[in-house]
């Protein structure tokens, strides 16, 4: 992905984007796109047989029950739901 982004702006570009840095930590963690997020622990909880009589058992397994469900659709869990801090400036903040 790193190499992607290096192809479509390269360093000595014109265009502002390249020399963005804003844009350089975007391609930096690109590739946290795409990682394996298979954590253990969510894998053994999303197991359990509580999870299949959800219903009877409280919201803690209601929600575990849909992750499961997600993961049993896509295949991977969820994004880790984290927002990766960005480098900005108080007027690009106070603009966004």
């Amino acid at each position: 992905m790193k190499n992607y982004c290096k192809q479509i702006y390269p360093a000595d570009s014109e265009n502002p984007y390249a020399l963005s840095e804003n844009f350089r930590e975007a391609c930096n963690k690109a590739m946290l796109m795409y990682s394996d997020n298979q954590d253990e622990d969510t894998l053994e909880v999303i197991n359990d047989p509580r999870c299949d009589d959800a219903g009877k058992k409280g919201a803690f397994w209601v929600m575990c029950a849909a992750l499961k469900r997600f993961h049993g659709e896509h295949k991977r869990l969820p994004v880790n739901g984290t927002i990766p801090d960005m480098t900005s400036t108080p007027e690009y903040y106070i603009a966004l």
